[in-house]
């Protein structure tokens, strides 16, 4: 990755390897360059951990921490791209008409309440054994909770813990109930050229909250941090 495994994130110009290059045919993109701007790597990350849990529409998807960029594009790949039964996404308070919003007309269910509050454990109740799929990046204390809204055989992938790595997971609920925890970082060779063919398809919209020169990113570094009221992503223009 440009900026954490080697320099050139910044860059005007950089060399890649030719399998690294994708070329959408402008004719059918109808995403502007800053909603281009936004997909990678959220989109990259949802796309890999759906083909990694086999996420199909005949399925019901719960994403936790669902106003995050990646829980967002899981959103969008689950609800647009691949026309899921429902989507559920659970948001923390204040942030449910923001979703309603962000994905109306689609079949995206939202659920208000952080772990440990009353609108967690009324969705828990409600979800539970009814789930294909947990797409969760944020760990912590709610993970046991989410094991059991899963049907037997369900799946639940992650690729981060914001909420906390290390977590007390009751054995029991995954054996008896035949279960899979899958772990995501790298992409397969499928996940890009997916994002293309959705891009090109008019598939995918992504939520863009806010545009910034490149010369204020410190600016966006400190509106970014302020999660208490948007959703979507921040994009840098030169």
């Amino acid at each position: 990755w440009f900026g954490t495994d080697f320099a050139g994130a910044f860059q005007e110009k950089v060399v890649v390897g030719a399998d690294r290059v994708f070329v959408l045919d402008r004719e059918k993109c109808k995403l502007s360059d800053v909603q281009l701007g936004a997909i990678p790597c959220s989109y990259g990350t949802a796309e890999a951990m759906l083909l990694r849990a086999g996420v199909t529409s005949e399925m019901k998807v719960c994403v936790p921490g669902a106003s995050g960029g990646v829980a967002g594009a899981v959103i969008d790949l689950c609800a647009r791209a691949r026309g899921v039964v429902e989507v559920v996404a659970i948001v923390g308070k204040g942030k449910g008409k923001l979703l309603e919003e962000a994905y109306e007309g689609l079949r995206v269910r939202i659920v208000e309440g952080r772990w440990g509050e009353q609108g967690w454990k009324d969705a828990m109740a409600d979800l539970a054994g009814t789930v294909d799929v947990v797409v969760d990046n944020v760990g912590g204390s709610g993970v046991n909770d989410l094991l059991k809204t899963l049907k037997r055989g369900g799946k639940y992938v992650t690729s981060g813990a914001i909420a906390g790595a290390e977590v007390n997971v009751d054995l029991r609920t995954l054996y008896l109930n035949d279960l899979s925890m899958l772990g995501s970082t790298e992409w397969g060779a499928q996940t890009f050229p997916n994002l293309v063919s959705y891009i090109e398809g008019d598939r995918i919209s992504p939520q863009v909250t806010k545009v910034f020169a490149l010369k204020d990113i410190a600016k966006a570094q400190e509106e970014f941090l302020d999660k208490t009221s948007k959703i979507g992503k921040f994009v840098l223009t030169p």
